[in-house]
């Protein structure tokens, strides 16, 4: 960075403000997007701590020691497990915005708990009433972490640069209290295979393959595989329940398009919506991420065809049949209908 920038600190008892020069080297965590007709780009900063035990209450980004201070950001420290009670698995979205289909949400919550998530990190750009609602419900519980992500002042549509900040948030404010961040979209879910029935005999699954290396793998990227909505559903089943409906499959799509990752919370540094970027120093050995063979699991991911009418023509005309969800039928059925019934009133 061409630019010298400093951090100032401010304390809750008064005492006169510490300036520390920023790290120079930042870290991109995004592709950049256009802003009130400017190119802008995420990043993270590093300011280093001064020497001094009290925590600081926020910290101030100047060009200057003595620059007119401009806004202030609240310093929050991350939550800590309990020596050995750190949880598996949470997971982080991109930021939510206009509206997500109730029942949806609250299958793809209900199945993302019956593989082992424990907390879902939820970041709202104005979402609607009925989204928030079900929100809500999960964050009486403590599975949902729901957080808001303002519209920056006149700016256009936005939600896009904001999605690897909160993914970013969200893995940071994680780190001590999960061994590992699924990241997701709410249309999206890992799905193990080969009789792995969660995400935690997966993992072992890995890491057992690897274990023999001096620096294995600690992050993995999955292979996307869509499940489309303009095929047939099994109509059989309700319709509050579309992963469970559609059981159709595309081909996998090739390696690189629209991956997701699972991420070791304490080897990621710099998180995109697809996979880490850049790795924390102590794990800087442990290479890129592993990337692993569909037939051991792979992102399951539900929309209508978006692609050109010749390409969807060929992914749906060469789709088959697929049934590794439905060892989750019964027991997902009855927790969305529990879940549906608390919070609308009705049974699926």
């Amino acid at each position: 960075m061409d630019v010298r920038l400093y951090c100032r600190y401010h304390y809750a008892d008064n005492r006169q403000s510490v300036y520390v020069a920023m790290n120079r080297t930042v870290t991109k965590i995004g592709q950049g997007w256009a802003l009130n007709n400017e190119w802008v780009r995420e990043y993270i900063f590093t300011c280093p701590l001064p020497a001094i035990k009290t925590t600081p209450q926020a910290v101030t980004i100047v060009e200057a020691p003595g620059s007119a201070v401009v806004s202030c950001m609240p310093v929050e420290v991350p939550r800590r497990a309990a020596a050995g009670k750190k949880d598996d698995f949470a997971v982080c979205v991109q930021v939510a915005f206009d509206r997500l289909d109730p029942y949806r949400l609250t299958e793809w919550l209900e199945l993302q708990w019956l593989l082992g998530v424990r907390r879902v990190g939820v970041y709202s750009m104005s979402l609607d009433r009925d989204s928030l609602q079900v929100l809500a419900h999960y964050v009486q519980d403590g599975y949902v972490d729901l957080r808001r992500s303002d519209y920056i002042e006149h700016g256009p549509d936005q939600h896009l640069i904001h999605g690897s900040p909160v993914i970013n948030d969200c893995l940071y404010r994680h780190m001590h209290l999960f061994n590992y961040v699924v990241v997701v979209d709410f249309d999206e879910v890992v799905v193990p295979r080969r009789g792995c029935k969660s995400l935690r005999e997966l993992v072992d699954v890995l890491r057992h393959n690897y274990s023999s290396l001096e620096y294995p793998p600690v992050n993995y990227i999955f292979y996307n595989n869509y499940y489309f909505l303009d095929l047939a559903p099994d109509t059989a089943i309700s319709p509050y329940l579309t992963m469970m409906r559609y059981r159709k499959k595309a081909p996998v799509s090739p390696f690189g398009y629209s991956v997701k990752s699972i991420v070791n919370t304490q080897a990621c540094l710099a998180m995109h919506n697809h996979f880490c970027w850049t790795l924390t120093p102590a794990y800087v050995r442990n290479s890129y991420p592993h990337v692993v063979d569909h037939s051991i699991a792979v992102n399951h991911h539900y929309k209508k065809c978006h692609l050109s009418e010749t390409e969807c023509a060929q992914l749906i005309g060469n789709s088959t049949q697929d049934d590794v969800l439905l060892q989750f039928k019964d027991v997902l059925q009855k927790r969305v209908d529990d879940r549906i019934f608390a919070i609308k009133g009705h049974n699926i």
